[in-house]
């Protein structure tokens, strides 16, 4: 499942100030270069709502009940932001949320904004209330994205590494889980290699199918036929390992994900 980062900064009069951390799963439709993965899952395809790799109405309908839950609780019980951004009683209140670039990252944070500020929460005359989104070209995000900027050197040695060790190591290994949505989806595994001019490769190419039948069963979607819904199971699960162990494998990578917070000395 793909995940976004986003943040909600409030500056409010002490001791009310500070920020808060999302990583929330998302909910949207495949990328495009599944129909190279899998040509058989066409028709599935073209039954979502949305352009390729976008936020589908489930996911936007996810991070509005986010929204909604965070309202509740920092303005409901807890009193801690004001019902509105305009609020008199707080005149030197901001809040704004920080978001990937991604499209489907920056339609997440719309979404909870609409939820957190809903219509009727705007200033007279205007009922909507529009929440700042801030978002920052990859190469220059430390802190969402920095294995696409500041660490992208890095990242992609780390990616390489991995990827010709390990990676291809833990998928013939599992051949028997590969094998079985590989036929369904009528491109062998090891053709992965050449989807999308070679850069995808066998870890991409597994995350990426594994996405589409995850994405597919939130839409409600029927899976592949002689596709179980174990063997389902078994190639999320497997793509959940390669990209856990590609990408946190060590304490350095890790802060390259997390955006350096794991110590304030981490370096590119």
């Amino acid at each position: 499942m793909q995940q976004c980062r986003v943040v909600s900064v409030i500056k409010s009069p002490p001791p009310n100030p500070g920020t808060a951390p999302f990583l929330l799963p998302c909910f949207q439709a495949p990328n495009t270069v599944v129909d190279e993965l899998c040509p058989a899952n066409k028709a599935n395809r073209a039954k979502y709502n949305v352009p390729p790799g976008q936020l589908t109405e489930n996911g936007m309908n996810q991070a509005l009940k986010l929204g909604n839950f965070l309202r509740e609780t920092y303005i409901g019980s807890m009193d801690f932001l004001p019902p509105t951004l305009g609020s008199g009683s707080m005149p030197t209140f901001s809040s704004w949320l920080k978001s990937d670039s991604a499209a489907r990252c920056l339609q997440t944070a719309q979404a909870m904004a609409m939820g957190l500020f809903p219509y009727g929460t705007g200033p007279p005359g205007f009922p909507n209330q529009p929440m700042p989104v801030l978002t920052e070209p990859d190469r220059f995000a430390s802190l969402l994205a920095a294995p696409h900027g500041p660490c992208l050197a890095q990242q992609k040695a780390d990616n390489a590494a991995y990827d010709s060790t390990r990676g291809v190591e833990l998928i013939q290994q599992s051949r028997n889980i590969t094998d079985v949505v590989s036929k369904a989806c009528g491109v062998p595994t090891e053709a992965y290699t050449n989807v999308d001019n070679g850069k995808e490769g066998l870890v991409l190419g597994v995350k990426d199918v594994g996405d589409m039948l995850d994405f597919d069963e939130q839409q409600g979607l029927p899976r592949l036929a002689s596709v179980s819904k174990q063997a389902h199971e078994d190639m999320t699960q497997l793509a959940f390992t390669l990209l856990q162990e590609r990408y946190y494998s060590n304490r350095r990578q890790a802060n390259h994900l997390l955006g350096g917070r794991l110590s304030s000395h981490a370096a590119g």
